[in-house]
């Protein structure tokens, strides 16, 4: 933990203290009497993934080392770029972009994989400005290019958040969410977390010639919990019964679809989304920008006049985002963020959706609309291809019964 923070705060802009960053770091912060302790460990790459530099995949095992797991970074070094290559540099939050995916297994099952796209737009969706100051300290983000120029020349240390995605576990509610009980799985369950890089040419640039990047640190930062007695007694109890957990509300991509130059307003069909969806979010590129080749620019999200969703032709979500209400809800949640950041967001844990037993889900089942269109509005004919890339949250169970998992939705 202290290597984590010295780190972070010896990138702080002036608007960032030590303060924020140990928020950041906390963002589940609990009372100091709670019954547990908190350690932080680094992790070693798994014995036989290790291969040298980018495009290709390493694999790490969370040990039964504490209790219960918590937050995961991973901390990434990367030496001076090489090449000979004129103002060689990585594109911004370019050690976050370095990452193609990385996937959660628990023994053979796995239970969610997520994208740099995703840790991108979590980490603006949910916080408070000083959060994603510090989360740029911590990747390396909203970096001028001089900066990303001189930054190349020596050795850069980035931790980058994995967007862990923990449960709250059964116990009592002296406990922050987003636990995994590491220790009451079963070595056959154990937790494996895959992390698999891009080609360099996905997340460098330079003005000439071809640069290159490589590894010379690579390990995982867990935060581990030491729970007492009766609560180690109570997991156990619960491993050998057998118990659900709901794991946090997993991203799904839905779609990546071009929009062609030439007209101020597309439909798509979104019928492809076929589950229970909390939250429906979605952000749209110039299609040069999509990370593909040097030079791309993959957080340049572009603006939007209005949008809808309609099923059965008839509108159930209409925005003008000029003046409406959910645009003055989405930016109170940073939606749409604090510095312009254009990530648009129906969360439909906002409205009292009522089921049939006369509980309220916070979720809607597409499954049960009939021909669901999203419909986007621009202020004038659009002159360069975009890429809409849609989301959405998913709740899902996990069920562990005598070390057997088995993953299913909420």
């Amino acid at each position: 933990m202290a290597e984590l923070l010295t780190f972070a705060q010896s990138r702080q802009q002036s608007a960032v203290n030590s303060r924020t960053l140990s928020l950041f770091l906390h963002s589940d912060q609990h009372d100091t009497s709670m019954p547990f302790v908190q350690e932080w460990k680094l992790i070693d790459i798994l014995t036989g993934s290790v291969s040298s530099g980018f495009n290709t995949t390493y694999v790490w095992e969370i040990p039964d080392y504490g209790d219960v797991v918590g937050a995961l970074y991973l901390k990434l070094v990367i030496p001076a770029l090489t090449g000979g290559a004129t103002n060689a540099r990585l594109i911004d939050y370019g050690a976050l972009y370095s990452i193609k995916s990385v996937d959660y297994y628990i023994g053979s099952t796995q239970f969610n994989s997520i994208t740099a796209d995703e840790i991108y737009a979590f980490h603006h969706r949910y916080r408070q400005p000083e959060d994603i100051y510090a989360f740029e300290n911590l990747c390396g983000g909203n970096l001028s290019q001089t900066t990303r120029i001189n930054n190349a020349t020596g050795t850069q240390t980035f931790y980058i958040p994995l967007l862990s995605p923990f449960a709250r576990l059964p116990l009592n509610n002296q406990y922050p969410p987003h636990f995994f009980p590491v220790r009451y799985l079963g070595r056959k369950n154990a937790l494996r977390v895959y992390v698999n890089f891009q080609p360099t040419s996905f997340f460098l640039a330079a003005d000439s010639g071809t640069p290159n990047a490589s590894i010379s640190t690579l390990q995982i930062l867990a935060s581990f919990y030491h729970v007492d007695q009766p609560q180690k007694m109570a997991l156990a109890n619960l491993s050998r019964k057998g118990y659900q957990i709901k794991i946090m509300d997993t991203m799904q991509k839905v779609t990546a679809q071009q929009l062609p130059a030439g007209s101020n307003s597309y439909q798509i069909n979104i019928s492809n989304i076929r589950s229970p969806v909390s939250e429906i979010y979605f952000f749209l590129r110039n299609a040069s920008d999509v990370q593909t080749n040097y030079g791309n620019n993959p957080t340049n999200l572009q603006s939007l006049m209005s949008f809808s969703i309609s099923a059965s032709g008839v509108d159930i979500i209409k925005s003008a985002l000029l003046d409406d209400i959910m645009l003055r809800y989405i930016i109170n949640r940073n939606y749409v963020g604090f510095n312009g950041i254009r990530i648009y967001c129906i969360p439909f844990n906002m409205f009292p959706l009522k089921n049939d037993d006369g509980t309220f889900s916070g979720s809607i089942d597409f499954a049960s609309l009939v021909n669901p269109t999203l419909t986007l509005n621009f202020s004038s004919n659009l002159t360069n291809n975009m890429q809409l890339d849609l989301y959405t949250l998913v709740p899902n169970v996990l069920y562990i019964s005598d070390q057997i998992v088995k993953k299913d939705f909420a």
